[in-house]
C-alpha cells in the first residue's frame, strides 16, 4: 500500500477502547492513549483527540464506546507526548473522536464481568479502490482522512497549502488509512446471480464497512489492517481518476468569446 496510491475518502473506527493518559493540548482539547483489542493479538494503540465541551472529569483508566475519525500513525504527529506516554513507533492511529459514550463500572465489579473489550472495531471507509485480488476475493484502499494530529501547522509554507506537513521530519503527512477488504466466501449475498464474487473494480469508488482482522506488515511496520466486509455500496467511478493528472489546458485561447 504506497502512498501514492491514497484518494480522498474517509475512515472511521468504532470500537470499546480503553483511555488513559489524558493531557491538555489547547483550549477544550485533550489527547488520550486509547487502547483498541483484538483477540489474540497486541491491542491497537491510538493517539485520540477529544474536544471536551462540556469538561468531562475522566478517571486514571476509563472504559469507552467510541467512534473516531482515523488515520495512520506517521512521525512527527501532533499528539502531545508526555514523559508518561508509550514511544512515538509503538502507537498505530491517530484520530479524532466524534462520540464518547463512558461505560460505568459498577463498585466492586470486575470490568470484564460487564464488558468484552476484545470485541473487534469496526471500520466505515469510504475510498477509490486501487488493486483487486480475485483469488483472494479482495480489494485494497487507501483512503486519505484529515484528523488534527496530522493537520498543517500554522508556521508552514503557503507553498504546500494542500498538504498536511511533518514538523519534525519537513516532509508532507501522508493522513491516511490503508486497508485490504476481504469478501466472505461463504455468503450468498456476495455472489451474482452466475454465482461470482461481488468484487469491485479497480477504479471504482466504493463505501464499505467491517470488523478489523488484523494488521498487515512490511519491511517497514506497519502496513496498514485486514477487514472483514459487512457491507458495500459500489458508488461508481471518480470523475478523475486517481493518479492520473488532469491534462494541461492551453489557456484563455479555449474560451469562445472575444
Amino acid at each position: 500500500m504506497t502512498p501514492n496510491t491514497a484518494t480522498h475518502g474517509s475512515a472511521t473506527m468504532t470500537a470499546i477502547a480503553v483511555f488513559e493518559n489524558g493531557r491538555h493540548l489547547e483550549g477544550m482539547s485533550y489527547i488520550f492513549d486509547a487502547q483498541i483489542f483484538l483477540e489474540g493479538q497486541n491491542p491497537i494503540l491510538a493517539a485520540l483527540r477529544y474536544f471536551n465541551r462540556d469538561g468531562e472529569e475522566f478517571p486514571d483508566i476509563g472504559f469507552y464506546f467510541v467512534t473516531a475519525r482515523v488515520a495512520m500513525m506517521e512521525p512527527g504527529a501532533n499528539i502531545c507526548r508526555t514523559d508518561c506516554s508509550p514511544l512515538e513507533s509503538e502507537y498505530d492511529l491517530v484520530g479524532d473522536v466524534v462520540l464518547l459514550i463512558p461505560i460505568k463500572i459498577p463498585p466492586g465489579i470486575e470490568h470484564h464481568e460487564v464488558i468484552d473489550v476484545e470485541y473487534r472495531p469496526y471500520i466505515d471507509i469510504c475510498g477509490v479502490v486501487h488493486s483487486v485480488d480475485d483469488l483472494k476475493l479482495s480489494f485494497k484502499i487507501n483512503a486519505h482522512q484529515y484528523v488534527a494530529a496530522l493537520r498543517l501547522p500554522s508556521n508552514a509554507s503557503t507553498a504546500t497549502s494542500t498538504l498536511e506537513l511533518s514538523q519534525e521530519h519537513n516532509k508532507p503527512f501522508k493522513s491516511t488509512f490503508p486497508v485490504e477488504c476481504f469478501i466472505p466466501d461463504n455468503n450468498r449475498r456476495w455472489k451474482s446471480k452466475e454465482g461470482k464474487p461481488l468484487l469491485p473494480k479497480s477504479g471504482g469508488y466504493v463505501s464499505v464497512t467491517g470488523f478489523i482482522r488484523n494488521r498487515q506488515r512490511n519491511e517497514s511496520g506497519l502496513a496498514g489492517f485486514s477487514i472483514d466486509v459487512e457491507s458495500m455500496c459500489f458508488l461508481g467511478r471518480p470523475i478523475i481518476s486517481p493518479g492520473t493528472p488532469p491534462k494541461a489546458s492551453p489557456g484563455m485561447v479555449l474560451l469562445l468569446y472575444r
